[in-house]
This record gives C-alpha cells, structure tokens and sequence, in this order.
C-alpha cells in the first residue's frame, strides 16, 4: 500500500503544471469582450521571463490590466432587483403574472438569484379557487392541456417556475415593506431571507470608490391613478412617498445607477418627484390621463393573462438576451439598449404612449449630452435631444444581466506610483543613494525586489515541471516491485 502512494505522488508531480491566476472575475456573458482581454493582458505581461524583466514594461502591463480591470467592475455588475405587484383578487391575474413574467425572464435567461431579487405579489393565483389550472401562471391566449398535465420543467408557456422564491405574499405583504426594502431601514428582528443580500467591495489597485456597486433594477405593476399607486384596493403608495424612498437610498448609495420600470394608469404621474440629479432611469408604461391595457384574454381562465405593456417588455428581453447568450450575436448585443427598448415597446403599444425619461448622471458619455441639450434653443426641443441621446448611450445589459464577481490572487503592485513613466537608467531613490549604492546597481536590485514580490503574491508563472529521467526510472521499478509481492502473497495463500 505504501509503494502505492509514493507512486502516484510520483506521478501527480510530474503532471503538475502552474497556470497564471488573475485577480477578478466576472460570471456572465463577456459582451463587451473585455474578459478575453484581461486574459490575453495577463499571459502576455512581463512576468513570463524572470530573467528579462524591465521596469518599464512592468509599469506598462500595470496600467493595461488595471484599466481592463476597471471597464469590468463598470460594465459587468451585479444586480439588485425589487418585483413588486399590489393588486389582489383574482381577476387582477395579469399583475401577478406580469411579475413571474418578468421575475422568469430574469432568472432564466439574465442569471439573476434569489439572493439579489425580491418579489412582492398580493395575490399570486396559483392555488386560488376560481384557477382552473392551479400551480401554474400562463400569459398566452390558451393553454396546452399536454404540457399541463406532464412535469412543470416541461411546461413551456408556464412563467411560475418551480424553485422562484416569494418572500411577500398574501397577506403577508404590507404597505411599509416597500419603504423597508428601499431605504434598507429594518424593523428587529426583520427575518434576512426578506432582504436583499448586501455587496461588500473588495479593494483592488487602482480602482476607484464604489465603482463595483451593483446595480439596481425595479418593477412595479399594478393599478394607479394621477400621481398614486394602489395597494390592496384600501391603501396608496403617493408620488411624494416614492420621491422619498429614493432620496434616502440615494444618500446613502449615491452611486448606485438604477432602472424603474411601473406598468399602471397614468404611471409617469409617480416619477414627477424623483431628482433629477440621481443616476436613475424610468421607463412608465402611460403618460398622464392615459391608460394602461390588459393583453392575451384567456377563455380558459376567464381573464386577460397579462398587461400588454410587460408582455412586449418581457418579449424584447427574451429574445435579446438569447441572442446574446446563445448565438454570441453582435447585432442583439447592439439591440440591448434603451433607445432599441423605446422602439420596440413604442410600436408594439403606440395606444398606451409609453413614457421614457433617463437622467444625464446614469450615462457615462456626459459631456456628449450636455452638449447637445444646450445645442437646441427651445424647451421641447431640449426634451427630445435628452431623451434620444441618452437612450442610445444607455446599456440595459447592467441591469438585465447579473454578473458574479469572483475576487482572486488579490496581488499589489509593489512598485511606487512615482515610477509611473520613468526609464530603467532614471530610476534614483534617495533610500539607496543614503546607502551608497552606486546608480547602475539600483536597476538590478529593484528586479529582483519586483521578482521577489511578484512570486510571494502568487502573480508570477512559475516554469512548467517536467518529467525527469530519474523520476521515470523510479517509478518502473516500484511498480514492477508492488507487481511482484502481490504475485508472492498470492501464491503463499494457494499454497495453504
């Protein structure tokens, strides 16, 4: 048994082989290819030949991955969703199901967790009894008995999936869990598989403050009224109480960019409040005195089965997303945009006139917006340009897809940034001038310090091992020796 051991120790040495670890990654679909370039930066840097390391190219390589590092954290977040319906009773059907329509979208296809979405739903109508098909939420005019009656993973045109977690329901679902949720101010004793899970960053080498802050995403859907939501057919959720939910998160997140998404009559009247200021974007399903309609009338299930605002929504995010995910199709990556949104919801639901607005803070390219704003003279041409320029530049890919961000191998550079930009031969510190070390010595002595820190922080590919003759030699021997005393005990125990 001990031969054995040795002998496959023997031989996982002499296949072992070091590989070159990075420092973050990011889970999801690279769509902006810079995953592909963070790998191409770190097996391309200085560091493969020990022997041959020059300070500035060192100094070079820094610059490329950290900046690599920081389009990562900026374009591939993670994401905080907040699903929220209000309506309760059974013909409201179509609220409940557009938020498992929008909850299953999300979770099948934008790899969005239990962990970072909530869903609010008053009613959920899976188990009601005027459901003729309990268990199960449709969205289509009719429902294939078929798939209804097999297993539910099966079930195509069902949006309810079997492991989607509800943390609201019911009666459980009160008017101040909203507030909760969003001013992140808990009662004691608030159970935390009722929270979203916090993100704590990680500091990283020239990365910037909260640049790695999720996103976050909110919808709601339900019935409203000029400048109110409805909740539970008694209570309401005003204008002023949203405008001051967000002022308090936005305090305390300043930098967190987020989307609302409200499918409700009227529903751009409760967005009139929020601050402009904020990095925020809205998309309302009806303008003032307009609205909203329901979609897909079942006769099976006696009611309209979804509102016609959320099911093109929910269809332009399915088909975009797959095109993204499956076929790596850069038109569909290009489509994933706020201005594609608009024109897709504007023509499928012209009767509801859908309402976008986004505020100039949420987009990276401001000075672009800025400019064109002041370009034009008129007040409602100035309107126009901040919503067409703005939607162009607005990804929803940060807000679609959940990005896990896995921090690895945490190296720092052990280079000061004063060197940033200095040649080999100008590299004077005073530390070794008080010392007496003479100039053309100081090169020398700062690569075997780099190489030194490089292999302590895990960041230095170590040469490949290789299998030695001797090795090889060792391990024919021990197996020809384990092969004979197993031939020996075998014929001692025939013999007796």
């Amino acid at each position: 048994m001990l031969l054995k051991l040795i002998l496959l120790y023997l031989l996982r040495v002499a296949r072992c082989d070091e590989y070159l670890k990075g420092r973050i990654c990011a889970i999801g679909p690279d769509t902006f290819g810079l995953l592909a370039k963070y790998k191409t930066a770190l097996a391309n840097s200085p560091s493969n030949e020990t022997s041959t390391i020059k300070v500035a190219d060192y100094l070079q390589s820094k610059d490329t991955i950290s900046q690599i590092e920081v389009d990562i954290l900026t374009k591939y977040k993670e994401v905080q969703s907040i699903i929220y319906s209000t309506s309760a009773f059974y013909y409201n059907y179509r609220h409940a199901a557009d938020v498992f329509a929008f909850a299953s979208v999300l979770r099948a296809d934008g790899l969005h967790s239990r962990h970072n979405t909530l869903v609010f739903v008053t009613e959920p109508c899976l188990c009601h009894p005027t459901n003729g098909y309990p268990g199960r939420i449709y969205i289509n005019k009719g429902i294939d008995i078929e798939r209804y009656n097999g297993e539910i993973a099966n079930d195509k045109d069902n949006v309810f999936t079997e492991h989607m977690y509800t943390a609201y329901r019911s009666i459980g679902l009160k008017l101040d869990h909203l507030r909760f949720i969003l001013t992140q101010r808990f009662p004691i004793k608030y159970p935390r598989s009722s929270r979203i899970a916090t993100k704590y960053r990680v500091e990283l080498d020239s990365v910037g403050e909260q640049v790695d802050l999720p996103s976050q995403l909110i919808f709601l859907a339900g019935h409203g009224g000029d400048g109110y939501f409805q909740f539970q057919t008694k209570d309401t959720i005003s204008t002023r109480d949203l405008e001051l939910y967000m002022s308090e998160f936005y305090i305390k997140n300043p930098n967190v960019h987020s989307l609302i998404i409200i499918d409700t009559c009227q529903a751009s009247t409760m967005m009139e409040g929020l601050n402009r200021e904020h990095p925020l974007a809205w998309v309302a399903s009806s303008p003032r005195s307009q609205s909203s309609f329901s979609y897909n009338a079942n006769s099976q299930l006696t009611v309209s089965t979804i509102g016609k605002f959320t099911y093109y929504l929910v269809d332009f995010l399915k088909h975009v997303i797959n095109g993204i995910k499956k076929r790596n199709d850069r038109a569909s990556i290009s489509r994933m945009s706020m201005w594609q949104l608009q024109r897709h919801l504007l023509r499928h639901c012209s009767e509801e006139k859908p309402v976008f607005h986004l505020n100039p803070s949420i987009i990276r390219n401001e000075e672009l917006l800025a400019k064109s704003i002041t370009s034009k003279k008129s007040q409602g041409e100035e309107n126009d340009t901040e919503k067409d320029a703005s939607s162009k530049h607005l990804y929803l890919g940060r807000f679609a897809f959940n990005y896990r961000i896995a921090y690895l191998n945490d190296y720092r550079w052990p280079l000061s940034i004063e060197a940033k930009g200095l040649q080999d031969t100008d590299l004077k510190y005073k530390p070794y001038q008080l010392l007496g070390i003479e100039n053309n010595k100081i090169l020398e002595i700062e690569r075997k310090r780099l190489i030194a820190k490089m292999k302590e922080c895990g960041y230095l590919k170590e040469p490949k091992r290789e299998l030695k003759p001797w090795v090889t030699v060792v391990a024919i021997l021990l197996f020809i020796l384990s092969f004979g005393i197993v031939i020996l005990q075998n014929k001692g125990t025939a013999r007796y």
